[in-house]
């Protein structure tokens, strides 16, 4: 069955939503900001993901892949995504990259919808509330990981994703190499 903890992340310069569940509750919900600029932040972003990591030891941590139509931010992005994923990489944690349209689907069973369908949809399905759309596709991230790793799926859609995700991504037993 599923008895461990997952971490779902929104991966954003401004704003990065970091969710961390067990199948019975929700451990942690928080925006990470950060104040500094350029390379810093980077740093700054990777060394708070890193702290809640050593303090929840995560299973497994999902992220979000990049949206192709970030606006000209997807440099910027890309760069913070390389060093969450090398970080993830040098600690041996596993993670798993979740395409946006994906997400999607997971929470409203269409792959193309509004933050505000999912975030509707999000309330329907888990009775769950947060702040800031970061931590609701954080939130389904988290949720998205514990399938993965056994839990029980709610819909055919959400298992369609499962599906997809673990022909992309099969389980490699016990061993701690990332399966990013």
């Amino acid at each position: 069955m599923c008895e461990m903890v997952v971490m779902g992340l929104d991966l954003s310069l401004t704003s990065t939503g970091l969710v961390v569940l067990s199948p019975e509750l929700m451990l942690k919900s928080k925006a990470i900001k950060s104040k500094e600029n350029a390379e810093r932040r980077l740093i700054d972003i990777k060394e708070q993901i890193e702290r809640e990591i050593l303090e929840y030891e995560p299973a497994l941590v999902v992220l979000e892949g990049y949206a192709m139509l970030a606006n000209g931010r997807i440099t910027a992005l890309a760069e913070l995504g390389g060093v969450v994923k090398a970080s993830l990489y040098v600690r041996k944690q596993p993670f798993i990259v979740v395409p946006p349209a994906r997400v999607k689907k997971f929470a409203t069973g269409k792959g193309s919808t509004s933050k505000d369908e999912v975030r509707l949809w999000v309330y329907k399905r888990w009775g769950v509330e947060l702040k800031t759309n970061d931590e609701i596709d954080a939130y389904v991230l988290a949720q998205i990981g514990l399938s993965y790793l056994g839990c029980p799926v709610q819909c055919k859609a959400q298992q369609e994703v499962i599906d997809d995700l673990l022909k992309a991504y099969p389980k490699r037993g016990d061993t701690c190499e990332s399966a990013g």
